[in-house]
């Protein structure tokens, strides 16, 4: 049976009933037909020069009309939200789209921190999502996760969800309107005291005495250089990759106590690539 045809009230695109299986009994009202009311908007243009069409579905003729009348407000600011786009919808496009020049490793970082909070909310879709769904989310791990992963995960869902309110998706963002609460106590701090500093960098001055059997030779560095490494360490708080790529000739000027410290990246595992930076003193 043949969809039957109408237009939508004031221009608003057109309404059509779909029968389906049994024939129609009511060609004007569909009273006592089995099918669906679908709806059909034409707004603009896309980029290939072919028409942009919208659909929506109902129950009744009513729920198209109102439907219609929707999405045209919608469209007529420049959104362009639907029922299917979920919030794990908008992290996938944000994190394979919205992060240019970004690794893969921070892009699996991202993922990670994301996934215990999609597996509450990740199924709801964008548009309907409210602050207090996020909350909610956000609360039901606070007894598996730290107060750092939840923060990476509510503003990795800030992002996400900015970059979808970029794309005309969303109208706005929900996610910036709640805190973070905090998640379980995380493990004791192991940073060293002001008297456990000192002692080791007094006894990094000299090597303890190793002993070795006839014929071998010492592989330890010499005292002086580790010395130096382990009071840079504890005085700059440069990362290791950073202190181990420094070369004693080049990058430390001893004469005005400046020290040039490499921007390294870390590009894989075991892979490290050394770029130039602005002295730090």
């Amino acid at each position: 049976m043949l969809p039957t045809m109408g237009r939508g009230p004031q221009g608003r695109g057109s309404i059509i009933f779909d029968h389906e299986g049994a024939p129609c009994t009511d060609s004007r009202y569909h009273r006592h037909c089995r099918g669906r009311w679908r709806g059909v908007l034409s707004k603009g243009f896309g980029p290939d020069g072919r028409r942009r069409r919208y659909k929506v579905s109902g129950r009744t003729k009513q729920d198209v009309v109102e439907a219609l009348k929707k999405k045209n407000e919608e469209l007529e600011v420049g959104l362009n939200t639907s029922r299917s786009y979920t919030v794990e919808a908008a992290a996938h496009d944000w994190l394979e789209h919205g992060l240019p020049g970004r690794a893969e490793r921070t892009r699996e970082l991202y993922r990670d921190a994301l996934a215990p909070l999609l597996a509450k909310i990740g199924k709801r879709p964008l548009r309907d999502l409210t602050a207090g769904d996020v909350e909610i989310g956000l609360r039901l791990l606070t007894g598996n996760l730290s107060s750092r992963s939840l923060h990476i995960a509510h503003n990795s869902l800030r992002r996400a969800i900015r970059y979808a309110e970029a794309n005309g998706r969303v109208s706005r963002n929900v996610a910036e309107l709640i805190d973070t609460p905090k998640g379980r106590p995380g493990r004791r701090r192991r940073a060293f005291t002001l008297a456990q500093a000192a002692a080791l960098i007094v006894a990094a001055r000299s090597r303890p005495v190793l002993q070795l059997h006839g014929g071998l030779k010492d592989p330890r560095r010499p005292a002086s250089l580790m010395h130096g490494y382990i009071v840079v360490s504890l005085m700059a708080g440069v990362r290791p990759e950073e202190i181990r790529a420094i070369g004693w000739e080049e990058d430390v000027d001893s004469t005005a106590i400046l020290l040039r410290s490499p921007c390294c990246v870390r590009t894989g595992p075991g892979e490290i690539l050394r770029r130039r930076s602005p002295a730090a003193r």
